[in-house]
């Protein structure tokens, strides 16, 4: 199993005719299926295998930090996240150095999905890890580090430092003989190469990938495989090769029900919905990027991945629709009440008319390529209302920050609420659409996440007070 081989080793096991109890130790039946893609599998037998290993045990801490893994690549990052955290705290406590470094890995695959637009605090983990490692000189687990850094500096734009911490894991499993992990590199690799437009690289990388996980018989990894080839010909327009590698996917996920990987974000799939379902949809659909709209402090809108320049606006009024939109983007806003909030001394004239250049305004930061007839895709109308579309098109520190605080609520683990509280309140950067202190139809929104910001600080400061205690 250790040389990527999980099928031959399941093979031989029962060849031998060997006790399934010994599979148990060091979870070797659960990284067996795991390493075959049966990750529905794996999970129930971690999770099963949880209530009935005693807590504070290293064999508990290993299940912990390996269900990490399998939920963040089944896209569950709530879970991945508590597993990979619950798995560090007691591997702290019980001093364990080798526990310690694997679950610092797992806490970094689990940020990679928790936040997708800002990989810093995955690096941390990745980097934290790999020097932990290098002091307990084991190669093995070392690579798995390696991929985690080439999918956090790869969406950063790094290709360079991507590709090198890449090309050391690879190295490393050269020199253990880890097939599967050589593919996880691989494949981490080709995204790399998809996300940065390096096409020929990609269709290389693609062929090299498929080649290996076919040789281990991973199936889940050889499905996100042919997705990532789906992306390259849709890049390329490519239409036989994609009805290809589309027929491929779609017969793997139907057999073995990784229906989950269509609606959640995965540690090797697309960093957002919107782009999964544009690569499934194509040639029909066309390429309308997620958008991401930071909220806390100065405005900043990332289309694709890349920073928008401030100039983008062009109007000040294109702003403070989508904002007014975004703030209320549980419901439509009549047109009505819209031009009352942001023109309230216009005559209905004047306001209609500058209402009017506002929207197109907006349409054109949001869908610099849209025609004048073509419906909008992140503003829903009927008739004279408008609401913003949330996600897959639209996500925001607001809702990021929204979801961490009821985490910290719903948890009743000191340990984990602390950790909770403590990124949601590092997502606070100032108060909300701050360059506009004036705008009443804000107040009331600003204020309370304002709120909310200041009794997640009153919380954390009484946990921290109660552990010291």
């Amino acid at each position: 199993m250790n040389i990527g081989q999980a099928f031959n080793g399941i093979v031989y096991w029962q060849k031998l005719h060997l006790d399934n109890e010994l599979l148990q130790e060091g979870n070797i039946d659960i990284r067996m299926h795991l390493r075959q893609g049966a990750l529905q599998q794996a999970k129930e037998l971690a999770e099963s295998r949880l209530f009935t290993q005693q807590i504070g045990t290293s064999a508990h801490r290993e299940t912990d930090a390996l269900l990490s893994l399998i939920y963040a690549m089944m896209g569950n990052r709530v879970r991945a996240k508590e597993s990979a955290f619950r798995g560090l705290q007691n591997s702290i406590s019980s001093h364990e150095a080798f526990n310690i470094a694997v679950a610092n890995i797992r806490n970094g695959h689990a940020e990679l999905l928790l936040n997708p637009y800002d990989s810093t605090e995955a690096i941390h983990y990745y980097e934290l890890a790999a020097k932990q490692m290098e002091q307990l000189q084991v190669k093995r687990i070392k690579a798995e580090c390696y991929v985690g850094l080439a999918l956090a500096y790869g969406r950063k734009g790094d290709v360079t430092r991507a590709s090198r911490y890449a090309m050391h894991g690879l190295t490393a499993t050269e020199k253990v003989e880890d097939r599967w992990v050589t593919g996880l590199l691989k494949l981490a690799l080709l995204i790399l190469y998809v996300e940065n437009e390096m096409l020929e690289e990609a269709a290389q990388m693609a062929a090299e990938t498929i080649k290996i996980f076919e040789e281990v018989k991973d199936s889940y990894c050889l499905m996100v495989t042919y997705f990532w080839h789906m992306v390259l010909s849709r890049k390329e327009n490519d239409r036989n090769s994609y009805a290809q590698f589309s027929g491929l996917f779609e017969n793997i996920l139907e057999e073995n029900g990784y229906d989950f990987f269509l609606n959640k974000v995965t540690l090797f799939g697309p960093r957002d919905l919107a782009q999964k379902q544009q690569v499934l949809a194509f040639p029909e659909d066309e390429n309308k990027p997620a958008i991401y709209i930071k909220l806390f402090g100065p405005m900043l809108l990332i289309r694709d991945w890349q920073i928008e320049h401030e100039k983008v606006w062009q109007r000040g009024k294109a702003k403070e629709l989508f904002m007014y939109l975004y703030i209320n983007r549980s419901r439509f806003c009549a047109k009505e009440e819209i031009m009352a909030a942001l023109f309230p001394h216009s005559t209905e004239e004047v306001a209609i008319r500058d209402f009017k250049v506002a929207y197109n305004a907006l349409l054109k930061v949001l869908e610099p390529g849209r025609t004048a007839r073509e419906e909008p895709v992140y503003i829903e109308r009927k008739q004279t209302m408008y609401r913003i579309h949330q996600a897959p098109y639209i996500l925001s520190d607001i809702a990021y920050f929204e979801l961490l605080i009821e985490l910290a609520k719903r948890d009743a683990e000191p340990c984990q609420q602390k950790q909770w509280l403590q990124k949601a309140i590092a997502q606070y950067t100032g108060d909300l659409y701050e360059e506009n202190m004036q705008a009443d139809w804000i107040e009331h929104e600003r204020s309370r996440l304002k709120t909310l910001y200041l009794k997640a600080m009153q919380q954390l400061a009484t946990l921290s007070y109660k552990e010291q205690q």
